[in-house]
């Protein structure tokens, strides 16, 4: 019997099929997966650096709409704290840094932030990738700080919010000076700072750091250039 020759559109279907290449996904389509739900910029108020305790800082990204949690862990001590997350739209959220509390601890220092996305129930859904945020230690002017001056040092007794840890890293700046706390071995609000040479008399800013985490410095930003108001110690 003779054969029967294949029908063309048989043919070209049998082409096509050997042609046919396995789908691929877009680049953007790629990226916009793994740009999904990410933080971009922490902003703390009033232009500053650092957030101290009870600020309303401002967390913008992408995809965040949803997100109901804000965490805030500190590996190098184990600590975590979750706030909660408000003010969320799909670019941006709001939340308050927590308050050290005796249930609750929560030291100043540099702080890995991320934002989560849980089910009904509490449970952790999705989250965003990490970004730095530092809690400043806040100085208290009242009552106002221990200064003892002699002709070779200038002994300053500072007490500050929240409590410093004996393996944290604390520095006081005074003017143009800067030196490490004296050694403790306890948890601690109240620390000595010895300058030497001696500090110059008169009335000077002050800014503590803790764990590289600076305290905050109120600025005039009205005048040209912005002139620093406070915190202030008299020497």
């Amino acid at each position: 019997m003779p054969l029967v020759p294949s029908h063309p559109l048989t043919r070209q279907s049998r082409s096509v099929n050997r042609r046919r290449q396995p789908a691929q996904e877009h680049p953007a389509a790629k990226e916009r997966c793994r740009e999904r739900h990410r933080c971009r910029q922490v902003a703390p108020p009033d232009r500053q650096i650092s957030a101290a305790p009870g600020d309303t800082v401002n967390v913008t990204g992408i995809f965040l709409k949803g997100a109901t949690q804000v965490s805030l862990t500190y590996p190098r001590l184990g600590i975590q704290a979750i706030a909660p997350a408000t003010s969320v739209t799909n670019n941006s959220l709001q939340f308050v840094v927590p308050i050290e509390t005796a249930l609750l601890p929560f030291p100043a220092g540099i702080y890995d932030l991320t934002v989560l996305f849980t089910d009904p129930l509490g449970n952790v859904t999705q989250t965003t990738g990490p970004l730095p945020l530092a809690v400043a230690p806040i100085i208290q002017l009242l009552p106002a700080p221990v200064v003892v001056k002699t002709a070779t040092d200038t002994l300053v007794t500072l007490t500050f919010s929240p409590f410093a840890r004996p393996n944290q890293a604390v520095s006081l700046a005074i003017g143009s000076q800067s030196v490490t706390a004296q050694r403790f071995e306890t948890n601690k609000n109240t620390l000595n700072f010895l300058f030497a040479p001696p500090l110059v008399a008169g009335s000077q800013l002050a800014r503590l750091q803790i764990d590289g985490a600076p305290s905050q410095v109120q600025v005039d930003w009205t005048t040209k250039p912005p002139k620093f108001l406070g915190p202030m110690v008299t020497i």
